[in-house]
């Protein structure tokens, strides 16, 4: 089997099966095309929100925790940061590093949209990858935490799954005491 297609120079060319062009899936129902269709909404989320700036910019927050899979029932003592950068008083972007410790040993890194539905409530989802003893693997979290204001620090109750591009995935469920920059 062979497949047609138009070249840079506006020639046609044979590839073969084996070897067919390199593209994005994106009716993927994998990790990495959830990604990529999350990703999509988060940029469209971005694009539509309305330019109110939040009160504080930066907010950084220490994570301790526990990390359980959720097929193997594994735990392990997880630590790791939190960043957000806020775009609106409703919106926020940033990361959260994070690593597990014990049963589970294993880091993960996601790139992240906080979605403020009230002033304590905060919806967390973003894709990302997870670095672990026996694989790596592409993820992607959605997730929440409930945070007390305690005037230029914070508080918060957090609990995330991650939909992990393998075998099992994985719920975090900890405290954030974050700190405003």
């Amino acid at each position: 089997m062979s497949f047609d297609f138009i070249n840079d120079t506006g020639g046609a060319q044979r590839e073969s099966a084996q070897h067919p062009p390199t593209s994005i899936d994106r009716n993927s129902r994998s990790a990495g095309g959830l990604c990529y269709e999350y990703g999509i909404a988060l940029a469209a989320l971005l694009l539509l929100t309305p330019s109110a700036q939040a009160e504080h910019d930066h907010h950084l927050s220490l994570l301790l925790g526990s990390t359980e899979l959720v097929d193997s029932g594994a735990t392990g003592f997880t630590y790791g940061f939190d960043y957000e950068y806020a775009i609106s008083r409703e919106l926020g972007v940033g990361f959260v590093l994070e690593r597990a410790e014990g049963d589970v040993s294993s880091t993960a890194l996601f790139a992240v949209a906080d979605v403020h539905i009230t002033e304590p409530l905060v919806v967390q989802l973003g894709p990302g990858f997870e670095w672990g003893e026996e694989e790596d693997a592409l993820a992607f979290r959605l997730g929440g935490y409930y945070e007390f204001d305690l005037g230029q620090n914070t508080l918060a109750a957090t609990v995330s799954y991650d939909f992990a591009d393998s075998e099992d995935d994985s719920i975090v469920i900890g405290f954030l005491i974050g700190f405003q920059l």
